[in-house]
């Protein structure tokens, strides 16, 4: 129940922030909107004779990479009130999790940089966090750009 409030009031400031070509996790938006809106996009550039270039990213890890400082301060930036920035640190910063292996049991370990897969906020922090880090102009001297290529 809390975390409905919590995104019910959170994604009334997301309106605000997020773009319109922001398609994932969004009520009344999706994937087929996204291909509606490229298919569209293309049609009118073969019409004027323009190249197209489309770039298709996977978030496959990116849930588990989310800086919660940075999501804080973002969060911070669009006006969501301290008593839910705190709500939301605690629920996904005050993690700890155990590692067994037979009868033996690992101390605490802290969990620190994933959302957490399943709840009811994470898409929503998820999109927040990466429209942010669209919208943040690059660092060039420290960029480092990383490809993997899968066989």
């Amino acid at each position: 129940m809390v975390l409905k409030i919590l995104t019910r009031r959170l994604e009334s400031k997301a309106k605000m922030f997020l773009e319109k070509d922001q398609y994932g996790f969004i009520k009344g938006r999706g994937t087929k909107d996204a291909i509606a809106a490229l298919r569209v996009m293309y049609e009118r550039s073969l019409e004027h004779h323009k190249k197209v270039y489309v770039c298709y990213v996977v978030f496959e890890k990116a849930f588990d990479r989310v800086n919660w400082y940075k999501l804080m301060t973002i969060l911070q930036s669009m006006g969501v009130d301290w008593r839910d920035r705190k709500l939301i640190w605690n629920l996904y910063n005050a993690r700890k999790t155990y590692v067994r292996i037979g009868e033996e049991q690992s101390g605490a370990c802290s969990i620190g940089r994933e959302v957490r897969q399943g709840c009811l906020l994470s898409p929503l922090l998820f999109i927040i966090y990466d429209e942010a880090m669209v919208k943040e102009p690059p660092v060039i001297q420290s960029m480092v750009y990383m490809w993997e290529v899968k066989q």
